[in-house]
């Protein structure tokens, strides 16, 4: 073979050599290119840290958990640094399907509705339903659970669940378990119906409850989006991994001192990752799927409305009364009552008002069980009250102090003088503040859905999260939200004219 021969052959091998190798670099970015990440070179994944010990916020403010361990033990397998973001569980399908992160790590249960809205790995661990009641309770099977109201934890499964024993009315929304388990071991409810791991671990951290009767069996996994199918395929090799190495076990006895993430009875772990339902492409244009919503549930919203209404009226008298008697306090002349009028208002404006509502609904119920209503009521009333107060006593001051020394030399009482003469102008002075500070307190309502009020806000949050579909439902109690506000503006504004045309007669 001449030296010219030699020569073509070598560069044919290195041209197939080259052909080949590039091949197989467009292969691996082909592999690459099917998992989409939020954060390249990151597994960012969510966890509600609501629930321990799944997830958890520890004493360096960080997630921590059986949840948060399995994400970031996927992450090493992935080869990817773990990102681990805290989100509210209600509001977590939709965040996967809209892309806020990569998965969420949360103890989801595998369900056909969320199959319609994200994929799942395989299972990760097995769980299931339990209903759990005081020990006093005469709850000791399923039959007993009928008619009873039952508590639980904002878009869980548990909700429809309990709708297999009990009307609508009687199932109370919460935020989460471990409120909801609170409520019942204070007697609120009659039983409530969670994971049967959390309910075992809030009944060892001290909450005196028992778990009655198991519900069923369920498959926990990871959610993705269902646009991303060689994540969760990457995931799902990453959890057999986990699992043939014992690693997954180990986490489930650290956390647990068992181990949940066999399948029961020899079942099947592989998952129905090909089972998912697409995304129907036929969903209406987000303008008509909003009236859709707007339409279809508007017996749920102004059932919320009433409620909504009924506390704000009632947070408005209450608040108008102890605004009123804490202003004159304050204008007194005996030091004492100035002191409790003062310290009143700085209590009112220095703690927030979701924790004077729990504190009413839990910390007194050793004292004297309030119903929820009034309960929420009663810390609306107490929280405006101290508003009012300043807004009535900025008010009253703005009078001359001339008229009350007039009224008194025509022979009045200082009360016949407060209530005749200086009270109708400062109330026609204090209705523009009192006004707005009215609206602040129909819009503070929504705070009561905290302890399962089911007021407007608590109807859309409940209703977003079983559609998975927050941000419509969000939109249509906004709608309701401006009409209240609408409504009572003109109120306001009809009195204000009537006080004025009285004034002047």
């Amino acid at each position: 073979m001449q030296k010219t021969d030699l020569w073509v052959l070598a560069a044919l091998l290195l041209a197939l050599l080259g052909c080949g190798s590039r091949g197989d670099e467009r292969a691996d970015q082909s592999a690459t290119d099917t998992i989409r990440l939020v954060d390249p070179g990151a597994f960012t994944f969510a966890a509600s840290g609501e629930f321990r010990p799944f997830s958890y916020v520890d004493q360096d403010q960080q997630l921590a958990g059986f949840d948060v361990e399995v994400g970031k033990a996927l992450a090493a397998q992935l080869g990817l640094r773990p990102a681990v973001l805290k989100y509210k569980f209600a509001a977590m399908v939709e965040g996967v399907k809209n892309g806020r992160f990569d998965a969420a790590v949360a103890s989801h249960t595998v369900t056909p509705e969320r199959r319609q809205h994200v994929a799942f790995t395989r299972p990760y661990y097995y769980s299931g339903p339990q209903a759990f009641a005081r020990r006093d309770s005469p709850i000791r099977a399923a039959d007993d659970l009928s008619g009873k109201e039952i508590a639980v934890s904002q878009g869980s499964t548990y909700s429809r669940i309990a709708a297999q024993y009990t009307a609508a009315e009687n199932i109370k929304v919460y935020s989460n378990d471990v409120t909801a388990l609170e409520a019942l071991e204070a007697g609120r409810h009659d039983a409530v119906i969670t994971d049967f791991v959390t309910g075992r671990i809030a009944i060892k951290s001290g909450i005196e409850v028992e778990g009655r009767v198991q519900l069923g069996r369920s498959e926990q996994a990871i959610a993705v989006a269902l646009d991303n199918p060689g994540l969760r395929d990457a995931l799902d090799d990453a959890l057999t991994s986990l699992r043939d190495s014992g690693q997954l076990a180990a986490l489930s006895r650290k956390y647990f001192d068992e181990d949940i993430t066999e399948p029961p009875n020899g079942a099947d772990d592989s998952g129905e990752a090909s089972a998912e339902a697409e995304l129907s492409a036929n969903r209406a244009h987000p303008i008509a799927h909003f009236f859709e919503v707007l339409s279809a549930s508007r017996g749920l919203f102004l059932e919320g409305a009433v409620v909504t209404v009924q506390l704000t009226v009632v947070s408005i008298l209450v608040g108008s009364l102890i605004g009123l008697l804490f202003a004159l306090l304050g204008l007194s002349r005996i030091s004492p009552l100035i002191w409790l009028s003062q310290g009143y208002v700085y209590l009112v404006r220095g703690t927030p008002l979701i924790v004077q509502i729990f504190i009413l609904y839990f910390g007194l119920t050793n004292i004297v069980k309030i119903p929820a209503f009034w309960s929420a009521a009663l810390a609306l009333g107490f929280h405006n009250g101290g508003y009012i107060a300043e807004i009535f006593r900025g008010a009253i001051r703005s009078i001359d102090p001339g008229q009350r020394e007039a009224g008194l030399s025509l022979g009045m009482s200082v009360s016949m003088t407060y209530r005749r003469v200086i009270l109708p102008q400062a109330m026609l002075r204090a209705l523009p503040p009192l006004g707005n500070q009215f609206i602040i307190g129909l819009k503070d309502s929504s705070l009561a859905a905290f302890i399962s009020m089911n007021e407007l806000f608590n109807v859309a949050t409940t209703q977003g999260a079983n559609h998975f579909d927050q941000m419509t439902y969000l939109l249509v109690v906004a709608v309701y939200y401006l009409v209240l506000v609408l409504a009572l503006t003109l109120v306001v504004s009809r009195l204000e004219t009537w006080l004025e045309h009285g004034s002047h007669e």
